[in-house]
């Protein structure tokens, strides 16, 4: 029988992180690579950690034809503070203009 944890509260979210200097909280269990290369928070059966912290602090679903962008640009981190909607155009803007991804965006 495997373990599974219970992600029904922030709490429980927190309990399994490192919170660092700068507010992160930084996932310390299983992690996604996505096809960036980049590991993602995310724990199996329950999806990116990140998008379930979000969704709990702000008691809603994230909307159709939005993301959830990382405003301290760590993609271990899981603090929902840290975590704002965008469409996917504005994230891949940010990532370029932060100097995040590999390929130039344009206008």
């Amino acid at each position: 029988m495997k373990y599974r944890i219970n992600f029904s509260s922030l709490d429980a979210i927190k309990a399994n992180c490192n919170i660092n200097d700068k507010g992160c909280w930084n996932w310390k269990l299983s992690m996604r690579t996505d096809k960036s290369k980049t590991p993602r928070a995310y724990y199996p059966g329950t999806g990116y950690i990140y998008r379930v912290a979000w969704q709990l602090q702000n008691e809603t679903s994230i909307p159709n034809g939005k993301v959830a962008m990382h405003s301290c640009n760590d993609s271990t981190c899981v603090n929902p503070d840290h975590i704002t909607l965008g469409t996917i155009a504005k994230n891949n803007a940010d990532a370029a203009r932060d100097g995040l991804t590999h390929r130039k965006l344009t206008d």
